[in-house]
């Protein structure tokens, strides 16, 4: 039996890369370069198309309910889009002032609006574990936005490396939300992103500070 098709798609800021399945009311053919709504881990986003992948290559992309293209960017789509990003200066002033009046010992690197409203990923130096349910409630109050959190660098607690526990290629897995509890991703069973050799495609860990986090694939 044929596999489902899937897409190689390159989303975010640092320009992630992963396999992706079409949603069931998702039925167009995507074609390379094109934009696309996209669902991941970290929330829902623009992604764009890289490559349709063979039936090998196919049947390694899992389906998973947070990683999916849920249809072609519309109009609409690119509009919010392009709105959040002409919100980024302010958001990155705004998180910045939380983060400094709340005293955590984090470095702000750069933050990144996706399309739901108000959701935005932070991407800094610090601790990768963290049980930030207090920032995060703090951030609603004073700014109006829920977060994501997506540490940058190496963890400073020690991770077991290796691809045996989630998200690569070579094996199909897409890269674990601890939410699911099935591991969390290539290359570290404790969310040190450094890709996979065999997959070639880099991801980095994102947790959202109100739930349960999830390391991208």
């Amino acid at each position: 039996m044929a596999a489902d098709p899937a897409y190689l798609i390159r989303y975010g800021v640092m320009s992630y890369v992963g396999r992706f399945r079409p949603a069931e009311e998702c039925r167009a053919r995507l074609e390379r370069g094109q934009s696309v709504v996209i669902k991941t881990e970290r929330g829902v986003e623009l992604g764009e198309v890289l490559l349709a992948l063979d039936e090998a290559g196919a049947a390694r992309a899992r389906p998973v309910e947070w990683q999916c293209v849920l249809r072609p960017a519309g109009p609409d789509d690119l509009d919010r889009s392009r709105n959040a990003e002409a919100s980024r200066a302010d958001r990155f002033a705004a998180c910045r002032r939380v983060l400094d009046e709340a005293g955590w010992p984090w470095e702000l690197i750069d933050v990144e609006p996706l399309l739901e409203e108000g959701v935005t990923v932070l991407q800094y130096l610090g601790p990768h574990h963290l049980d930030a349910s207090d920032l995060r409630a703090r951030f609603r109050m004073t700014c109006g936005l829920d977060v994501v959190l997506e540490p940058v660098g190496a963890d400073e607690e020690p991770a077991e490396t290796g691809c045996g526990t989630g998200g690569c290629g070579s094996c199909g897995e897409s890269a674990s939300a601890s939410a699911s509890g099935s591991g969390s991703g290539c290359g570290s069973s404790k969310g040190s992103h450094g890709g996979c050799a065999s997959c070639g495609l880099r991801r980095k860990p994102s947790e959202r500070v109100a739930e349960p986090a999830a390391d991208p694939a």
